[in-house]
């Protein structure tokens, strides 16, 4: 037992790494098929048990692949992303980590035969034994025990450059500019908010979607939803200015999420004060007076009990329902933007279904 659980996933314990900021440590369980997670007290040393993830396993709104086998694993010098070259699925895995909580969200795969778009049939990941990362974090280099080979991919992308146990000296491309970010009154397409930690902290990251290098602009509003008489208070705005990255991902610093069921906006302009304007002035559910923002983007509401007052729904998201607990984390499904939220150590749909079984 250890932090009040039974800890599991780490059967045959092959591979293990410490994140950059040392506060989570990550163990590639070969016989488990598993990737488990602790957190780490910076001072003593001493790791608490918060989970695993097993091949197999829904996670993220994906079926989980790559882990059968699991044999090392290396963490991005960034510390955001966690991948795992797997023996027996001759496969690496890759997972997105939340920094404050430590929880990984299942990204996607790269197998031993798969077939890219740019260069064919993937190659030297037979056998993956041991995995290594280029100081940048651009390159990831695995070792393929039965391919006698060293396979080397490009994690910016999650496709495969090149791989051959004796590489022919080809010439390298030169390599494109990089795109300039560009100003779109009207973004190209809709932003979403992709992941955030539902948790009451001094500051945590908000992470949204949107155009690859595109400059968005706007405002991300926390909306009192607790049935208390102050249900519609816009109690933060987050003024956003900046563009998505080359992933089309995008990373906001906010200040404390209070411990409240909140309706989260993501709108083109907000003119109103927060701590003043409210959305429901009669405080019966229904945002009567929307006439301080703008276009709305995307809308995600979480309850902390069955008594609330949630708008997201009725402006064309997403309303999620009370599982019996405080979700900890909500995010959107990589390939569907389905919302999911993580109650406990499990993850439930839109509908409240338990996407784990």
């Amino acid at each position: 037992m250890n932090n009040g659980q039974t800890v599991d996933g780490v059967n045959g314990a092959r591979g293990i790494g410490v994140t950059p900021d040392g506060r989570h440590v990550y163990v590639a369980g070969y016989e488990d098929d598993a990737l488990a997670f602790f957190s780490r007290d910076a001072m003593t040393g001493d790791l608490e048990y918060l989970g695993f993830i097993r091949d197999g396993d829904t996670n993220n709104g994906q079926v989980v692949d790559g882990l059968n086998g699991a044999e090392d694993l290396v963490i991005s010098p960034d510390g955001n992303f966690v991948y795992v070259a797997a023996f027996i699925d001759d496969a690496v895995s890759f997972f997105s980590r939340n920094n404050d909580t430590g929880i990984l969200l299942f990204q996607g795969v790269i197998d031993n035969g798969a077939t890219t778009v740019d260069l064919g049939i993937v190659e030297g990941l037979d056998g993956a034994y041991g995995i290594a990362l280029s100081p940048e974090g651009r390159n990831a280099y695995v070792a393929g025990s039965t391919d006698d080979a060293v396979a080397f991919l490009d994690v910016t992308t999650t496709q495969a450059i090149t791989q051959s146990p004796t590489p022919s000296p080809t010439p390298s491309p030169t390599p494109s500019p990089s795109p300039s970010p560009t100003l779109s009154p009207t973004p190209s397409s809709t932003p979403r908010i992709s992941e955030f930690q539902n948790a009451d902290q001094p500051t945590q990251l908000v992470e949204f979607s949107g155009t690859p290098s595109e400059l968005f602009r706007g405002f991300f509003l926390i909306v009192e939803s607790d049935n208390d008489g102050e249900a519609g208070i816009v109690e933060d705005a987050e003024e956003i200015n900046a563009s998505f990255d080359a992933s089309g991902l995008l990373l906001l610093n906010i200040s404390d999420i209070e411990d409240h069921s909140h309706t989260y906006l993501l709108v083109s302009s907000f003119t109103g004060t927060a701590g003043v304007t409210d959305l429901d002035t009669d405080n019966d559910g229904v945002a009567d007076d929307l006439s301080t923002i703008g276009d709305v983007y995307d809308a995600i509401g979480v309850p902390i009990s069955d008594n609330t007052l949630l708008y997201a729904a009725a402006l064309d998201g997403v309303d999620l329902p009370y599982v019996g607990a405080t979700a900890s984390v909500v995010f959107r499904g990589r390939g569907s933007g389905a919302p999911f939220q993580v109650v406990g150590s499990s993850v439930f749909d839109a509908a409240g279904q338990n996407a784990d079984a």
